[in-house]
C-alpha cells in the first residue's frame, strides 16, 4: 500500500515541477546574477538581468504574484559605480538615452565626479538631443530633471551642441 502512495507522491510532484519549470529556472537564473555580480562580471549580468527581464513578461510569471525585475533597482540597491557605469553604456549603445539617463542620475547620486562620467554625458547628450528632434517622437524633458544642477554640463553642452548642429544644418549655417 505504501509503495502506491509513494509512486502518487512522485507523480504529483512531478505534476508539480513540469507545471512550474518556468518558475524555478527563473528563480535560479536570479541566483546567479549574484554570483556574477561578485564575480564582477557586470557586463554579462547586466544582459542576463535584461533576458530574465524578457523571460518573466513572456513566461507571465507576473501571475505568480511576483513584481517583474527591475535592472534600475537592482543597480541602485547595489551602489556600485562602475555597474552602474556600464548599465548606462549598455542603454547607450541600444540608442536607449532617456533609460541611459536614469543611470547617468545614479553616479550622480553615487557622487561619482562629473568629469568621470563626461563621456557618458556626451554620449546621453547627443543621443537625446537627436531623439529630441525627431518630429514624432516623444521630447525628453532635460531641463526638469538637471534644473540647473553644474553636474550635468557635460550633458548640457553636448545636448545644446547636437540641438544647435541641428539649427544650423536647416538654416544652412553650417
Amino acid at each position: 500500500m505504501s509503495l502506491k502512495i509513494a509512486s502518487w507522491t512522485a507523480v504529483i510532484w512531478m505534476i508539480f515541477l513540469k507545471r512550474n519549470e518556468d518558475l524555478f529556472y527563473y528563480n535560479n537564473e536570479m541566483n546567479n546574477l549574484e554570483l556574477l555580480y561578485f564575480s564582477e562580471k557586470y557586463e554579462e549580468l547586466i544582459q542576463q538581468y535584461v533576458q530574465l527581464s524578457e523571460f518573466f513578461i513572456e513566461k507571465n510569471l507576473s501571475s505568480y504574484k511576483m513584481e517583474k525585475p527591475s535592472l534600475s533597482r537592482y543597480v541602485e540597491k547595489k551602489s556600485n559605480p562602475e555597474l552602474t557605469s556600464l548599465a548606462a553604456n549598455y542603454y547607450i549603445s541600444k540608442s536607449e538615452f532617456n533609460i541611459a539617463f536614469l543611470y547617468l542620475q545614479l553616479l550622480k547620486k553615487q557622487h561619482v565626479t562629473a568629469k568621470s562620467t563626461k563621456e557618458i554625458q556626451e554620449k546621453i547628450g547627443v543621443g537625446l538631443a537627436k531623439e529630441n528632434k525627431k518630429e514624432d517622437s516623444e521630447k525628453f524633458d532635460t531641463d526638469s530633471l538637471i534644473k540647473g544642477d553644474d553636474w550635468y554640463k557635460y550633458f548640457r553642452s553636448a545636448y545644446s551642441g547636437g540641438i544647435m548642429g541641428k539649427l544650423l544644418f536647416l538654416t544652412g549655417h553650417n
